[in-house]
């Protein structure tokens, strides 16, 4: 679920692990099982550990929104102290409806007004240029971010330019239109990969939890080598490239 949204997850199974890797790593949200184990070898009483853990992380990460699971927090009152305690949100086990999940995280996330890892970590901030020279080397197509290369396959750069052209239209992107049942999900986690070493890490491509993606406000979109990309040969890629082309031409008038 958490991949879907386009997040990566670090996952602990006892406090200490978990108090461990947030004082190693910046995270944007906490995930909190209350029933999470105090150590290794040893489980406290039900909910014990998890509510020691959720004082912990307030008192060291205030601003890190946490949501809270628990089969035990059925009834409103029990509800009511987890939020008092510093939780932001909480769901109950067993979690059977995922995009109900989703929304909660993402609506958790967004509390903080921060739009991504970026934003929550500290990074970069500024505006990013992407353009596609279209330079093409080993069946790859050369993508420029600022002044940085990367080099894409046919199917990260068809996903970028899908995107590319919903910015330009102020559209999204649903992940059908990248393809059936799971592939349009892999195909953005795909072009993620494929950024992150020109994008040291920062994240621009945001969701709604609906299946729907586009790129960050702080993305700006340079010149797109339309004859470049014809002669790739891909029909989607060409006729992307004809939109985009389009688009910034109304733009630019």
């Amino acid at each position: 679920m958490i991949a879907a949204l386009g997040w990566e997850a670090v996952a602990v199974d006892n406090k200490q692990d978990a108090e461990a890797s947030l004082q190693r790593e910046q995270f944007c949200l906490v995930l909190l099982d209350l029933q999470i184990k105090n150590e290794h070898d040893s489980i406290l009483p039900v909910e014990a550990a998890g509510l020691a853990l959720l004082s912990s992380i307030k008192t060291n990460s205030p601003s890190v929104p946490i949501v809270v699971v628990s089969g035990h927090v059925s009834e409103w009152e029990a509800g009511v102290g987890v939020m008092r305690d510093g939780a932001t949100d909480v769901m109950r086990k067993p979690i059977s409806d995922h995009r109900h999940v989703m929304d909660k995280l993402r609506s958790a996330f967004e509390r903080t007004s921060r739009s991504s890892h970026d934003a929550c970590s500290g990074g970069r901030t500024g505006a990013i240029t992407i353009s596609i020279p279209g330079t093409r080397r080993k069946q790859r197509t050369e993508v420029r971010v600022d002044d940085r290369s990367a080099p894409l396959t046919d199917k990260p750069l068809r996903t970028l330019l899908h995107l590319i052209r919903a910015k330009l239209a102020n559209e999204r992107v649903h992940r059908t239109e990248l393809g059936e049942r799971d592939e349009g999900t892999r195909a953005i986690s795909d072009l993620r990969k494929a950024l992150q070493s020109a994008l040291a890490g920062v994240d621009i491509i945001e969701n709604d939890g609906a299946s729907n993606y586009w790129l960050v406000e702080t993305v700006q979109i340079g010149t797109c080598n339309e004859e470049a990309l014809r002669e790739i040969g891909n029909q989607r890629i060409t006729k992307l490239a004809e939109q985009i082309r389009c688009l910034i031409a109304v733009r630019a008038t």
